[in-house]
């Protein structure tokens, strides 16, 4: 099974949200892998954006599949761990760098 690769915007919030929960859904349905997210870019994140990343993530997980967060960098962690999902997702280390398949 191929994974799916999606870079985030600089920015996941309120406003931004339901374009993000669309993009990811259509890689969703698109693909048959795990969705990995490059999050090399993202400056801040707010609840709304870390409630869709879980809704991703579950959905996915009915379908033995993951949602791997890479280039999380620790404040872009930091709304995850105060939310109480910390732990919730394989985050990747910022060594870790895709190559440009978005």
């Amino acid at each position: 099974m191929e994974d799916a690769y999606y870079r985030l915007q600089r920015v996941v919030d309120l406003e931004s949200a339901g374009t993000l929960r669309a993009e990811l859904l259509s890689l969703v349905n698109a693909s048959q892998g795990d969705v990995i997210v490059d999050c090399v870019q993202l400056e801040f994140i707010d609840s709304i954006g870390v409630a869709v990343f879980g809704q991703i993530r579950r959905l996915l997980a009915v379908h033995d599949r993951n949602l791997q967060l890479m280039n999380l960098s620790p404040r872009a962690h930091r709304p995850f761990e105060l939310l109480g999902h910390g732990d919730y997702f394989e985050a990747g280390s910022t060594s870790h760098q895709l190559d440009d398949r978005s």
